[in-house]
């Protein structure tokens, strides 16, 4: 299994790039029911890890990002959400 995450469209130094996929109290982390379905929760559990890296190395990334899979028909897309205050990992179908 390969989940590679897709470069964002908008650049880098983008004030819309302010996102670090840190879950806390006021941000809870959830998983729909169709990514858990198609992705195991190791898989996610890395993917998130990898946008956690890549928000810190670069500081924040765009509020949705993308992970591309070589195996499944959908890939896997991680959301966070101002309005709603949760990070949502989720299947592209289901937005």
């Amino acid at each position: 299994m390969t989940l590679k995450l897709r470069a964002q469209e908008t650049p880098l130094d983008d004030p819309r790039s302010r996102y670090f996929f840190t879950p806390h109290a006021d941000r809870p982390f959830r998983v729909t029911a169709g990514a858990l379905r198609m992705y195991t929760r190791a898989e996610i559990a890395a993917c998130l890890a990898t946008l956690q890296d890549a928000a810190r190395a670069v500081g924040g990334l765009e509020y949705a990002q993308a992970f591309d899979s070589d195996e499944h028909p959908e890939n896997l897309w991680f959301i966070e959400d101002d309005g709603e205050g949760a990070i949502t990992a989720l299947l592209p179908s289901e937005y």
